[in-house]
């Protein structure tokens, strides 16, 4: 019995034991927890005093307010931040000034319009903000590290490209004036400018370069288009009597590219005793014609006089061609002429024909050349098989 007896006052000392353990304990653990939060309430405190409310730990006390709610897109839009002191238990000085701190941000979309910065100005792309991380992990001011390269494609903020001020557009330049001139004579240099993309636009105040050359020999003048692109310049011929190129410039701008064009030009001169003469066949694959002709200037005229006559009867081109008058004749130092006049084809008159050929040596066959062009198509051309041709 005595033995029962100790063995339930064992097992009461052993629950006492417990009991007073737990509250040991439970002591223990609210005693260190009131203790931390001492240490959490006067590490803030000391932050608000030092550093004032931007940088406060305290989340919790932070409010933000959103003024623009409205704002969308890209436009300015102005985040402020206030610290509030809940529990009441700091002085006002501690809590800084009492206008909240407030920061202007853009807020980027898809819109078509470029973002803003604070100001009106344009956001430089290496502040551009990510829209992911406008507020940062401890405050309310997006990270500066950000870089635009890292935003996806769809949400880079778009740029305005200011149209090109250097357009170049191409132009055509064609030659109408006059390509035969005798010496000494006033003639008409003529272009007309014109835009192949877009016909009809204001081509004024172009300069149009006009160059009257030989490759040794040049004359130049210049014009200045109108509003339909043509440009005229009436100047004497002075350079000595020759076969010429003449050519006209456009050297463009920043608006429009450069063109040109040449064409032939002739300039005569009515000097007496110059002369051409021959007789002969000339003979090819496809033609078989003869020749004679006979042709000078005098001191009683100033164009030239005498005749010149081709017959052709190879069988495939019947021509009867007899030269009727003369406009002028051509000759150069190297004995080459060049004769234009009007003649009658198998009868009928009124054809305008030239006359081309080459004294390069006597005899002539097979050195000399002869040619006879229709409105400017060769009717009869080539070296000769006989005869001789002689150019003083």
């Amino acid at each position: 019995m005595l033995r029962l007896e100790n063995k339930k006052l064992e097992w009461g000392l052993s629950a006492l034991f417990g009991i007073v353990s737990i509250a040991i304990m439970m002591a223990a653990f609210f005693y260190f927890n009131n203790q931390g939060s001492k240490v959490v309430q006067e590490r803030t405190d000391r932050d608000v005093s030092d550093n004032g409310p931007v940088k406060s730990r305290r989340k919790q006390d932070a409010v933000v307010e959103l003024d623009d709610v409205e704002k969308v897109h890209s436009d300015i839009v102005n985040l402020r931040a206030s610290l509030k002191d809940q529990k009441g238990d700091l002085p006002d000085s501690e809590l800084g000034p009492s206008s909240p701190d407030s920061l202007e941000l853009a807020v980027f979309s898809k819109s078509p319009r470029k973002p803003l910065a604070p100001g009106g100005g344009s956001i430089p792309s290496s502040a551009s903000p990510e829209p992911d991380e406008l507020v940062g992990d401890d405050d309310l001011f997006p990270s500066p590290s950000l870089r635009p390269s890292e935003m996806p494609d769809d949400l880079l903020p778009s740029v305005d490209v200011p149209p090109d001020e250097a357009l170049t557009e191409e132009t055509l330049l064609s030659y109408t004036g006059d390509t035969i001139s005798e010496r000494d004579e006033a003639v008409t240099l003529r272009a007309e400018l014109s835009e192949p993309d877009a016909p009809g636009g204001d081509l004024s105040g172009n300069e149009i370069v006009f160059t009257l050359s030989d490759g040794i020999r040049t004359q130049l003048a210049t014009a200045i288009t109108d509003p339909k692109g043509r440009a005229q310049v009436l100047t004497p011929i002075s350079l000595p009597a020759g076969f010429y190129n003449i050519k006209a410039q456009f050297v463009g701008d920043n608006h429009y590219l450069g063109s040109s064009t040449e064409v032939p030009f002739v300039v005569w001169e009515a000097i007496a005793g110059l002369s051409i003469h021959g007789r002969g066949r000339l003979t090819e694959e496809s033609e078989k014609a003869s020749f004679s002709f006979s042709v000078e200037y005098t001191k009683k005229s100033d164009a030239p006089l005498g005749k010149v006559q081709l017959v052709d009867k190879s069988g495939k081109s019947d021509l009867d061609i007899y030269a009727e008058g003369f406009n002028w004749l051509i000759v150069t130092a190297d004995n080459l002429a060049l004769l234009q006049g009007s003649a009658s084809l198998n009868g009928k008159s009124g054809f305008l024909f030239e006359l081309l050929i080459a004294d390069n040596g006597t005899p002539g066959k097979g050195k000399d050349f002869f040619e006879l062009s229709i409105y400017g198509v060769p009717v009869a051309s080539g070296l000769i098989d006989s005869g001789n041709i002689v150019v003083n």
